[in-house]
């Protein structure tokens, strides 16, 4: 009779192993908790008269908050090697740094438009 193939065999999980996969879904559930946690407040905040400088301020800090836990954590930056995680943070100064000139570079509401062309009349019925 042909013998059958072998099948794997696996140890079970240690206890050390369970306990750190139950400590990092608690992490990354409070972490999900925390994200909703800080939309709910930045929905709170639109909706309630502030003046728009205090309005713009609070919530670009809460979508850095926002974004630092989301690349930290879900990311996986935290258990990455320091050069990654160096090499992240500069590739986002240069992306920053590129938009804040971009934006001083062409502002609102100037247009590079050729001023001699005719413009188009909307007809107004």
């Amino acid at each position: 009779m042909p013998e059958s193939p072998a099948k794997a065999k696996f140890s079970p999980a240690s206890e050390a192993t369970l306990k750190g996969e139950s400590t990092r879904f608690f992490t990354f559930f409070n972490v999900i908790l925390t994200l909703i946690g800080l939309t709910f407040i930045e929905l709170i905040m639109i909706v309630l008269p502030f003046h728009q400088y205090v309005l713009l301020a609070g919530l670009l800090i809460l979508s850095v908050i926002k974004f630092i836990l989301v690349i930290w954590y879900f990311m996986h930056l935290r258990w990455d090697q320091l050069l990654l995680s160096a090499l992240f943070i500069l590739g986002l100064i240069l992306a920053t740094g590129t938009a804040i000139v971009l934006y001083f570079l062409f502002p609102a509401g100037e247009s590079a438009a050729n001023s001699e062309a005719p413009t188009v009349q909307q007809a107004t019925h």
